[in-house]
């Protein structure tokens, strides 16, 4: 099953633009299709909740703004020890939309007797970045495609090349995912 959901990302007082988002989803059941079905329809919630958890954090602010709004029993995350970048944030919310996913198909895995599950390979597009993440036996390559003209611009500095098939017209990357 495959699933593409783009969305937006608003702050509530609208005094910082919009973080626009594209998601992509591939979702592969095992065992039947009722895994993967669900995870198609559910997933994009569950990490628009998330990415919606830390909006306060991924939107840029001014730190005077921030620090003025805050409530004085609870300290701004400006004030802990270490900073958290905005692309840790991001993979840390793609990590618990996987968790909270796998608990619901567990839930209906017991609730419907569902003997399958399934594997899910996703990409997220935002700020400027893509970020993919996958489940179970699922994997995801990036390729790019070369221009000519710096294939030939290769060729004559005699620039060697990842994926040297003869034709130079393609050149394909293994992602690693640790």
């Amino acid at each position: 099953m495959f699933h593409v959901n783009r969305q937006v990302l608003s702050d509530p007082t609208h005094s910082h633009p919009d973080l626009p988002y594209t998601y992509y989803g591939i979702f592969d059941g095992h065992a039947g299709y009722g895994a993967a079905l669900a995870a198609s329809h559910q997933f994009h919630h569950i990490l628009h909740e998330k990415l919606v958890d830390c909006l306060e954090l991924l939107l840029p602010r001014d730190e005077d703004a921030a620090n003025s709004n805050q409530d004085s029993s609870f300290p701004h995350p400006s004030h802990f020890q270490r900073r958290v970048s905005k692309d840790e944030l991001i993979i840390g919310a793609l990590e618990s939309a996987f968790f909270n996913m796998d608990a619901l198909i567990a839930q209906d895995r017991d609730r419907y007797r569902d003997a399958g599950g399934c594997t899910a390979c996703v990409a997220l597009f935002i700020n400027g970045k893509l970020f993919v993440a996958n489940a179970g036996d699922s994997r995801a390559v990036l390729s790019q495609r070369k221009s000519e003209c710096i294939e030939k611009n290769n060729a004559t500095t005699g620039a060697v090349t990842n994926a040297d098939n003869g034709t130079g017209a393609q050149e394909v990357f293994a992602v690693p995912f640790s």
